[in-house]
């Protein structure tokens, strides 16, 4: 029915194909590891310089900074606040923060000296995350609908900080 040539040449389209779609998944799996690959390690934060490295914010109420904890806790309308995330949970955090209505349109996101987003929030949502952070719940609620934004302040790759 086909001759031994035919199917030589069958497989040998086949074995190229199939290298072709390999190379192909390889470089899927890459770009899924740069883009989720930290955000599945809640520990790290990698900034531009390609260290490991955490918010060097004023008035920081990350949990890594007691003393800014004391002065987190007297949050004031005169004041702006930002929400600094690490890049890789940047658009998850700012969808989140503009669900919650916490995500100040009248100003512009940026990116810190560290390469962190800068997301600018509302004073309600200052005060949220605050208290979110300094009680440190264990678990956060996974039905939370800020569940993301506490998360990322939970492990270390943003902090609410004054602007």
């Amino acid at each position: 029915l086909v001759s031994d040539l035919a199917i030589r040449e069958l497989v040998r389209i086949a074995n190229e194909k199939w290298n072709a779609n390999k190379l192909r998944a390889e470089r899927l799996e890459e770009t899924i590891a740069r883009v989720f690959g930290r955000e599945m390690d809640p520990g790290t934060s990698v900034g531009v310089s390609g260290t490991y490295d955490s918010p060097k914010l004023v008035h920081d109420v990350s949990p890594s900074d007691e003393q800014s904890h004391h002065v987190a806790n007297s949050v004031s309308a005169r004041h702006q606040w930002v929400f600094t995330v690490d890049p890789l949970r940047a658009k998850r955090c700012k969808d989140c923060l503009k669900n919650m209505n916490w995500l100040d349109k009248k100003r512009k996101a940026g990116i810190g000296a560290e390469g962190k987003v800068l997301l600018p929030i509302t004073l309600e949502g200052a005060q949220i995350l605050r208290d979110a952070v300094t009680s440190w719940e264990s678990d956060v609620d996974p039905e939370s609908p800020y569940v993301c934004v506490v998360q990322a302040l939970q492990h270390g790759v943003a902090a609410v900080a004054e602007s």
